[in-house]
C-alpha cells in the first residue's frame, strides 16, 4: 500500500508516547510538543506564518528539537545553522535565506544575532517574556498553524561552485519520506533511535523526526559523541539503542572499535556509497541493513532497499513511493538495462529549486514522462546503469562533486577559497581514494614571490583562512606543485595530477585526565574542528593564531584562576604541555594578567569577536579579486 503524501507529521508528533534524551535530560514527547507550541505562539507574534524562513542556531539536544518543531508549528520553514560552522559561511546563509528571525539557545544567542544587522533572536531558556526577542514560556499553547502541502518545510544549504547554495523543500516532500520510513522500517515503541548527523545536513531532520512519528524513543548525540568510536559506542550501549542511521564513515568508526553493538537491530546507511567490505561488516543474523540513495535536491531518500549478505556492491533501489528514477543517455532518452547514463530523479521529492542567483539552475528540468503537468526532474550528476535484477548501480559522476565524510563538497568552492589566499597562485581540488573512503586533496601552486614552505607549513598558514570559509570536512590535504598540468586546450589535466604521498598512520594520544579533556574541548571550539586533537599535536600547526591563544588564556584564567602569558602558550603549544602548566599552577598562582598583551587581555568577548570579524573582512578585501582582474 502506498502512503498518501498528506501524512500529518505534527499530529504524529503530538500523539507520540516516545521520550527524547540528550546529554542533560530525558523528556516525554508531549512535553516537548507543549513547549514547541508555546514557542510557536511567540514566533507568530513576530510575524511567522506559512513559508516564513526562521533560522535555528542551537546545540544538538532537546532545545534544538523544540525549536525545529516550534517553527513548523507556527507554519514557518526551518533554516538550520550549525553553531560550529564558519562564521563567514553562516553569514552568507543567513543573508541568502533572507532571515529576519532566529531561534537560539543562550550559549549561541550572540552568534545568532551577529549573522545579520536586523536579526531578532528568540532564546529558548527564558522562563517569561522579557522584551522583544524573548520566548515567553508562560504563553498559552495553541494548535499548529494550517499550511498547504506545498508550503516550504525547510531550506538547507549545500556546497556549490559559487559558495553555499540553499535548497527549498516542501512539507509534502518531507511528509512522503517520513511516511515511507514509518511504514517500511518497522520502528516502534520498543525501539530507541540514536541521531548522530550534524544539523548542517538535511538527514539530521529525518533522524530527529522519523523515530518520533513511529513512537520510538530518540537519543540525540552531542557533536563530540560522533567523533570518537568509544564515545559513540558508549552512547549506543548506555541507551540500548536499536536503530542508527549514519554515513559510511560513521559506521567505519564503529567497526574500527570492534563489532557493531549487538543492540542495533536496524542499521541504516545513506549519504554515500556503501562499500562491499563495510556492508559485510554490518550484516548480522539479528540485524537488518538498509541502503538509502538520494540527494538534498530530492528530499533525503529517493530509493531504499534491504542489503542482502553477499559479495560485490549492493544494488540501489527500489524507488520510494511517489518517486521515479530515470537513467538517460546522451540524447536524453531512457537508457536500456546495462547502458550507462546520467541518473535523474522525479516525483514529489524534487525540490522547489535553489535560492537567489542559483534559482535558474539547469539541474531542474521538465519531466517528459510524468502524468502531472509541469512536473520536473533533477539531474543528479550521478552516472549509473540499470542491472538485470532491477537495481541501480552507480559508476561515477559527470562533475567534480565528491562526498567527504558524508558531506557533499563541490571542488570548485574549495578551489575558490584557496585562490582567495595571497599565498596561493592556483589550485585544483579532487576527491582521492584512501583507505576505502574519499579524501579531499588540493593540488596548489604557491605564490612564487612568497617564502618557500612545505605543504604542511603552507596548510598551517592558510588553514585559518579556509576555516573562516569552509566546514572542517572541506579543508583539504595539500600537495604543492610548481605548476598545474594542462591539456592542449589549457584546462587542468586532472588525470595527470600525481597521487598524494600519504603520511604514515598518526597515533593521536587522547586526553588522559580532566584538565587535558577540558583543554582539548576548548581548543576544538577555538579551532572550529570536529576532528579529535591529540594531546601532543602542535596547536599552531593545526591553524591556531594569536587571537585564539588570547581567548584560551582568558578561559584558563576564568576556569582555573591561572595566569597564562602568551609567551608560555607559544613555548608550549600542545594540550599536554598546557595542561601540565595549568595543573602545576593550580591553587598556587596569584590571579593576574592572562596574556602578554594587556590591551587584548582587557577586551570583552564581544570586542574580540568584533576584532576577529574585522580581521577576516580585511583579509577578504585584501585577497579578493578586483573587477577586471
Amino acid at each position: 500500500m502506498r502512503y498518501p503524501v498528506s501524512f500529518d507529521v505534527l499530529r504524529s508528533l503530538r500523539e507520540s508516547t516516545a521520550t527524547v534524551t540528550d546529554g542533560a535530560a530525558t523528556v516525554p514527547m508531549p512535553q516537548v510538543c507543549d513547549r514547541a507550541a508555546r514557542l510557536a505562539r511567540t514566533l507568530t507574534e513576530h510575524g511567522v506564518g506559512p513559508g516564513t524562513r526562521v533560522g535555528v542556531c542551537a546545540d544538538r539536544g532537546i532545545g534544538m528539537l523544540t525549536a525545529l518543531i516550534g517553527v513548523w508549528w507556527a507554519g514557518g520553514a526551518i533554516v538550520p545553522l550549525e553553531p560550529g560552522g564558519p562564521l563567514q559561511r553562516l553569514e552568507i546563509m543567513a543573508c541568502e535565506a533572507g532571515l529576519r528571525l532566529m531561534v537560539s539557545d543562550d550559549r549561541h544567542a550572540r552568534l545568532a544575532g551577529s549573522l545579520g544587522g536586523d536579526l531578532v533572536v528568540i532564546t529558548l531558556e527564558h522562563s517569561a517574556a522579557e522584551g522583544p526577542g524573548q520566548f515567553n514560556t508562560a504563553a498559552e499553547p495553541f494548535d499548529p498553524v494550517a499550511v498547504p502541502a506545498d508550503a516550504l518545510a525547510y531550506t538547507v544549504f549545500v556546497s556549490g561552485p559559487a559558495g553555499p547554495t540553499g535548497v527549498d523543500i516542501t512539507r509534502r516532500a518531507l511528509a512522503n519520506v517520513l511516511a515511507v520510513g514509518h511504514r517500511d522500517l518497522g520502528l516502534g515503541p520498543d525501539d530507541c533511535f540514536a541521531a548522530v548527523t550534524t544539523t548542517a545536513s538535511d538527514i539530521a531532520l529525518l533522524e530527529l523526526l522519523l523515530p518520533l512519528v513511529c513512537g520510538a524513543s530518540l537519543v540525540i548525540a552531542a557533536a563530540e559523541d560522533t567523533r570518537e568510536a568509544s564515545r559513540l559506542r558508549a552512547l549506543i550501549e548506555r541507551n540500548a539503542a536499536t536503530a542508527l542511521h549514519a554515513a559510511p564513515h560513521i559506521w567505519r568508526l564503529l567497526c574500527r572499535d570492534g563489532d557493531v553493538p549487538a543492540s542495533l537491530r536496524l542499521r541504516l546507511c545513506g549519504g554515500d556509497r556503501l562499500p562491499p567490505d563495510l556492508a559485510t561488516s554490518l550484516t548480522a543474523r539479528d540485524a537488518v541493513l538498509w541502503q538509502f540513495y538520494g540527494h538534498t535536491e530530492t528530499t533525503m531518500w529517493s530509493a531504499a532497499g534491504v542489503v542482502p549478505p553477499g559479495e560485490g556492491p549492493a544494488a540501489i533501489g527500489p524507488a520510494i513511493d511517489h518517486t521515479r528514477i530515470y537513467v538517460l543517455d546522451q540524447r536524453s532518452a531512457l537508457a536500456p538495462v546495462g547502458v550507462v547514463g546520467e541518473v535523474h530523479i522525479a516525483g514529489v521529492g524534487v525540490a522547489r529549486g535553489y535560492l537567489g542567483h542559483h534559482r535558474m539552475s539547469a539541474a531542474f528540468r521538465p519531466d517528459p514522462w510524468a502524468a502531472e503537468p509541469e512536473a520536473r526532474m533533477y539531474a543528479t550528476g550521478d552516472v549509473g546503469r540499470w542491472r538485470e535484477d532491477g537495481g541501480l548501480e552507480l559508476t561515477g559522476r559527470t562533475d567534480r562533486r565528491v562526498t567527504i565524510r558524508g558531506v557533499r563538497v563541490d571542488c570548485g568552492e574549495v578551489e575558490a577559497a584557496l585562490r582567495a589566499h595571497h599565498a596561493i597562485r592556483d589550485a585544483a581540488v579532487a576527491g582521492v581514494p584512501r583507505e576505502g573512503e574519499s579524501a579531499l586533496v588540493a593540488y596548489v601552486v604557491p605564490d612564487p614571490d612568497g617564502p618557500a614552505r612545505s605543504a604542511a607549513e603552507l596548510l598551517a598558514v592558510i588553514r585559518p583562512h579556509l576555516r573562516a570559509a569552509l566546514p572542517e570536512p572541506m579543508v583539504p590535504t595539500l600537495v604543492t606543485l610548481p605548476a598545474l598540468p594542462l591539456t592542449r586546450d589549457g584546462e587542468v589535466d586532472r588525470a595527470a595530477l600525481p597521487a598524494p604521498e600519504w603520511p604514515g598512520p598518526v597515533t593521536r594520544v587522547p586526553p588522559r585526565n580532566p584538565v587535558e579533556t577540558a583543554i582539548a574541548g576548548i581548543w576544538a571550539d577555538l579551532l572550529g574542528t570536529t576532528e579529535p586533537i591529540g594531546v601532543h599535536d602542535n596547536l599552531f600547526g593545526l591553524g591556531s593564531g594569536s587571537l585564539a591563544a588570547v581567548r584560551f588564556a582568558s578561559w584558563v584564567a576564568d576556569t582555573y584562576g591561572v595566569p597564562l602569558p602568551m609567551h608560555r602558550i607559544a613555548a608550549a603549544p600542545t594540550i599536554a604541555a598546557l595542561a601540565g602548566i595549568v595543573s602545576a599552577d593550580l591553587n598556587s598562582a596569584p590571579a593576574g594578567e592572562t596574556t602578554g598583551d594587556a590591551e587584548l587581555a582587557a577586551m570583552s568577548d564581544d570586542e574580540l569577536d568584533d576584532l576577529l570579524r574585522a580581521v577576516r573582512a580585511a583579509r577578504y578585501r585584501r585577497t579578493a579579486p578586483r573587477d577586471g582582474q
